[in-house]
């Protein structure tokens, strides 16, 4: 085996696959979610190209810049046939930007005070980002606070964000809560993630090579692959490439919290009047509590497991029965 070659190699899948960094944890955005953002952002443009090996994400400094898979793009879209501009679309970057970040539930805050640190904020398990959607809506809010000569740091209040709907109709929006209370000092001084090499952009040769592959002219970066054998495919959000020289510990859940949700069944009729409050955000014992999204409106029902009434939820008002019953 050519062993100069296979290092080569490792390093190069290695460099854009940020698997060793599994341990950053993650702030998923869900209905309900309340956080506040902390420190600066960061932003790159991510471009996903189906390789011979399957979808892999790229990143650059986005359409204004040198990227040679962006004048790829540029070029496929122009052409007259439906598959080129069918292509050109399905690696068009998007931009994904970055933030460090508090959950300010009562649970999160034992989290944050557990382990001093913070999370990154993503749309996605797999991905350290979110999307222009919810930054838009997040600069709503902004705007509204300059329009009423109030403090307008998002690291200042704090941010309801929710998520409707799914797959390709899920949209994101954000509100103020009206919580514009100081973080302690403990709070402040919590170690935040380095967003600067989480959004690291691709070398430009590997830019380079894919996009010389997905034009026909070269084959895949690292392969033989001939291109006449790619196909567009389907996007699939991927963690973007970064380093970090000494990353903090892994962040492990809270001991109370439990590791898998319970299926709720709704009730067509019910006689009981008596429902369970599932409100969130509620100053609860999570070890005897679960939140689990409405099947009908996504909203973040929080419930006692001991508590053995059917659920009715705060949002929508469907009524499910209560899992021990199930």
């Amino acid at each position: 085996m050519n062993m100069d070659r296979f290092a080569a190699t490792h390093d190069r899948l290695a460099a854009t696959s940020g698997t060793e960094f599994s341990n950053i944890p993650k702030l998923v955005v869900a209905n309900g979610l309340i956080v506040r953002l902390l420190g600066d952002f960061q932003s790159n443009w991510e471009h996903f190209v189906h390789m011979p090996t399957g979808p892999r994400p790229y990143y650059c400094e986005g359409p204004d810049s040198d990227c040679p898979l962006c004048r790829c793009v540029s070029e496929l879209t122009m052409r007259g046939d439906d598959e080129s501009q069918k292509l050109g679309g399905s690696i068009k970057a998007k931009e994904k930007f970055y933030f460090n970040c508090l959950d300010r539930s009562d649970a999160g805050k034992a989290w944050h005070a557990s382990n001093k640190q913070t999370y990154v904020l993503t749309q996605n398990e797999k991905g350290f980002s979110i999307g222009s959607m919810l930054l838009q809506s997040i600069g709503s809010v902004v705007k509204m606070r300059q329009q009423q000569g109030q403090n307008d740091d998002p690291n200042c209040y704090d941010l309801l964000l929710q998520k409707t709907g799914s797959g390709m109709q899920t949209k994101y929006s954000s509100q103020f809560t009206g919580d514009v209370s100081d973080l302690t000092d403990e709070e402040a001084a919590y170690k935040m993630w380095p967003l600067d090499q989480i959004a690291r952009i691709t070398a430009i040769t590997e830019l380079q090579g894919v996009a010389s592959f997905v034009l026909g002219d070269g084959p895949a970066p690292g392969s033989e692959v001939n291109p006449s054998e790619f196909q567009a495919g389907s996007p699939v959000e991927y963690p973007p490439p970064f380093e970090s020289a000494s990353p903090p510990a892994a962040a492990p859940a809270p001991a109370s919290a439990p590791t898998a949700a319970p299926t709720l069944t709704p009730v067509a009729q019910h006689q009981d009047p008596a429902y369970q409050d599932t409100t969130p955000g509620r100053n609860v014992d999570m070890s005897s509590h679960m939140e689990v999204p409405c099947s009908n409106c996504s909203a973040q029902m929080l419930f006692s497991m001991e508590d053995t009434n059917d659920l009715k939820c705060h949002a929508c008002g469907t009524v499910f029965t209560h899992p021990t019953k199930s």
